[in-house]
């Protein structure tokens, strides 16, 4: 017979959160990254508030990362401009 899907990857992150990651991730140990990106998303009802939190509130969030005050700028712009060309967060159909 025909070969059984193969299972999803685990921890596989949609599109957005995998941009927004490889920001934290940037020149860090992964695990740095790792901490980072999971207080972000903690720390933050979804990625809107994150959208509309100032730039410090969210470098806060990412101080021990090395220049958080830039990372959190990224973050908080990337996040403004998905929801300004989708009004959403979903970047599923640009992973096709």
């Amino acid at each position: 017979g025909a070969p059984a899907p193969a299972p999803p990857e685990p921890d596989k992150r949609p599109v957005l959160e995998e941009v927004l990651y490889a920001v934290c991730r940037e020149g860090v140990p992964s695990e740095k990254a790792d901490a980072a990106f999971a207080r972000l998303k903690d720390a933050f009802i979804d990625w809107n508030e994150v959208r509309v939190s100032t730039v410090q509130e969210v470098a806060d969030v990412l101080a021990d990362l090395p220049d958080a005050g830039d990372r959190a700028k990224r973050v908080v712009s990337l996040l403004q401009e998905v929801f300004e060309e989708r009004y959403a967060y979903d970047l599923g159909d640009i992973a096709k």
